[in-house]
């Protein structure tokens, strides 16, 4: 598995945009989607930790407090907020489009609700509201922050049955959430695969709107025969058998490129379920 960097993330999103820019109708619903995540995962990166927790003792403190915290990596797990679910707007159509795309109108709804899906997909919150009985609670926090209902802080806590406790207690008390940077990159990006080395983003299917057709048509040649009845005393004779026919090389067919790469995206991807790259 590779890891993810800043440079990485900034290359593929350059790659998506540009991908996007030179086709009519913009990128696919599924493209779309990966577009915006790889964005969330840019901003993720750019994330400033809140607050430290002490491996052995247990304790949270700030940078104010501790001014050590974030060089003494030895000691301190850095902490970040708990990224809230965002503000996911209304289903689009094609009488919403505005002026400037008034030209194609079912395209611009089509790329907003794209990017409205992947808002939703990526909306679910980083851990459960603590409303369930403590025999259900799932912790999924590596930090919580007990807090009053006018903010003060009464306590921190690394258990989060106990996080549950403290909400139970009283209907205005409340809990703060931190998370260390891996989960709070797991939270922004949702499922989404994070892609093996060796190995590329490609389209499930090859078509003209994806700029596929226009790029491998004619790319790829094949040899066939062809044979004649008499000699034809031509330029063509040097290629010529001896039995009538001639050696000439072709386009590969558009529909069997297309078979072809079907039939190697169908392999790829049994491949990566079982394991077996």
């Amino acid at each position: 598995m590779t890891t993810i960097t800043k440079e990485w993330l900034q290359q593929t999103i350059a790659e998506f945009e540009n991908t996007r820019d030179d086709i009519p109708f913009g990128l696919d619903d599924d493209d779309a989607k990966i577009l915006l995540v790889l964005k969330r995962a840019l901003a993720s990166l750019d994330a400033e930790p809140v607050r430290y927790l002490n491996k052995f003792s247990g304790t949270c403190v700030t940078l104010e407090q501790q001014s050590n915290a974030a060089d003494d990596v030895a000691v301190y797990i850095p902490l970040y907020t708990a990224p809230p679910a965002p503000v996911v707007p209304e289903e689009a159509y094609s009488d919403d489009c505005p002026d400037l795309y008034a030209s194609q109108p079912e395209a611009w709804a089509a790329g907003w609700n794209a990017c409205r899906a992947a808002l939703l997909h990526g909306a679910e919150p980083v851990s459960q509201t603590y409303e369930l009985p403590q025999t259900q609670f799932e912790q999924v926090a590596d930090l919580y922050e007990m807090q009053f209902d006018d903010g003060r802080t009464c306590a921190f806590h690394t258990d989060g049955a106990k996080a549950a406790q403290w909400l139970l207690a009283c209907d205005g008390n409340k809990v703060q959430e931190y998370v260390r940077l891996e989960r709070y990159h797991e939270a922004l990006i949702g499922n989404s695969p994070v892609i093996p080395d060796d190995w590329v983003m490609v389209p499930k299917k090859l078509t003209a709107e994806n700029g596929a057709k226009s790029l491998l048509s004619g790319e790829f040649l094949e040899t066939t025969f062809i044979s004649f009845p008499e000699c034809l005393a031509d330029e063509e004779c040097e290629s010529c058998d001896g039995s009538g026919r001639i050696k000439i090389e072709v386009p590969v067919r558009w529909t069997t490129i297309k078979a072809i790469w079907n039939k190697g995206v169908e392999h790829f991807r049994s491949s990566t379920a079982t394991g077996d790259n």
